[in-house]
């Protein structure tokens, strides 16, 4: 780069930006990150990124800077194997944005209302004045401490009759604060352990549910091509959970996939198992995949080719699908020419055929509606002698 980026020039401040700099083209941050001694490989919500970590006055604090678009309020940075949430964001210029993160000291562990157990990094803290954004909450009495937690579907369902078990003891919520985007602040208070509490694996009214899942529609054969929606229900002590969890895998995605909605397309001939798993159990079924021909009818009229002159021959009619016999029937019989011959169906897949005086050849002509099969036999018309 044509001018040094990165001072030392505030001995209060162990790192410093030139912002000028940063400001002027986009790819001089895109340079820096490249280039600069405080970019780091990170996971900003398990996304593996690059960003500017510096060090602050505060030991558990950084500064983040990375690309447009890349941090948000409520974000966890993982950095250095530690993860961090980041508390506050400002995003006043196009070239890069800028966040403060605190070190996460602890976990958030409960147990959600489907019996999962959700983890998620935490900061438990108590304001200490100095400033910081993190302290800028009331003080709180003794034996109550702020928990701040990253907002997403899980957390946004917790409730102030939540509890949680930290430092070995039981805590109350008694209150959540939602007004920040990105992030929840639960205040607790220190209350007693019950009788459901399992403090070593830090989870407050834990219960050992009973779980089932059974897969209603099981097929032992599939055709290539088809598609299953698998119907699942889920029950948790006996009772049916409405939206559960559910994970769906195929033994051979060659033969049949599954996607994670329980759709099941067949791909190719062979034998497959598809598997859903709920909780600590699942069902399974087995089913065959197999090419199904496509369809190759014909029928054979079977009987005399010559008939004498005013005598009578039966005939009956063999219809086939790829040489193999199938059930069907006359719609339909017809003769070319009636001068010499006439026709009378005498059962489903037979008729007569009465020849006249003259001698001569026809055609006779049947026809199934049904798979739109026809055959014909040319007949001929002759003396005795």
């Amino acid at each position: 780069m044509s001018q040094s980026w990165y001072l030392m020039s505030n001995s209060n401040q162990l790192s410093g930006f030139e912002s000028d700099e940063i400001q002027k083209h986009y790819d001089v941050f895109d340079e820096i990150l490249l280039e600069s001694p405080e970019s780091y490989d990170v996971t900003i919500n398990n996304t593996p990124k690059k960003a500017i970590i510096q060090s602050t006055t505060k030991d558990d604090e950084r500064t983040i800077l990375s690309k447009i678009d890349e941090i948000k309020t409520g974000d966890i940075v993982n950095h250095k194997s530690n993860d961090w949430l980041i508390f506050t964001h400002t995003d006043d210029n196009r070239v890069y944005e800028k966040g403060k993160m605190r070190l996460c000291n602890s976990t958030l562990k409960w147990q959600d209302d489907e019996g999962n157990i959700q983890e998620y990094p935490c900061i438990i803290f108590r304001p200490t004045g100095s400033g910081t954004d993190t302290d800028k909450y009331m003080t709180l009495p003794d034996k109550q401490y702020y928990v701040m937690v990253q907002s997403n579907i899980d957390t946004n369902k917790l409730k102030r009759d939540n509890r949680f078990i930290f430092f070995d003891n039981a805590w109350n919520t008694i209150f959540i604060d939602r007004s920040k985007d990105g992030l929840l602040t639960l205040t607790i208070k220190e209350g007693n352990v019950s009788e459901g509490d399992d403090v070593s694996n830090r989870i407050a009214d834990y219960i050992d549910h009973t779980y089932t899942v059974t897969i209603n529609n099981k097929p032992t054969e599939l055709n290539t091509g088809d598609t299953l929606q698998l119907d699942v229900t889920a029950y948790m002590d006996g009772t049916e959970v409405s939206s559960p969890s559910l994970t769906f895998t195929s033994s051979d995605d060659t033969v049949a996939t599954v996607d994670s909605g329980g759709l099941v397309e067949a791909v190719a001939e062979g034998t497959v198992t598809i598997t859903v798993d709920y909780q600590d159990t699942s069902d399974s079924f087995t089913v065959d995949v197999v090419t199904v021909a496509s369809n190759n009818h014909s029928a054979n009229i079977i009987g005399a080719n010559e008939i004498i002159i005013q005598d009578t021959e039966s005939y009956t009619v063999e219809w086939l699908n790829n040489g193999s016999v199938i059930s069907d029937t006359i719609d339909t019989i017809t003769i070319d020419d009636t001068s010499l011959a006439s026709v009378t169906k005498t059962g489903n897949n037979s008729f007569d055929i009465v020849a006249n005086n003259d001698y001569g050849t026809i055609t006779v002509t049947v026809a199934s509606v049904t798979n739109g099969i026809s055959a014909s036999k040319t007949i001929e018309i002759t003396s005795l002698w």
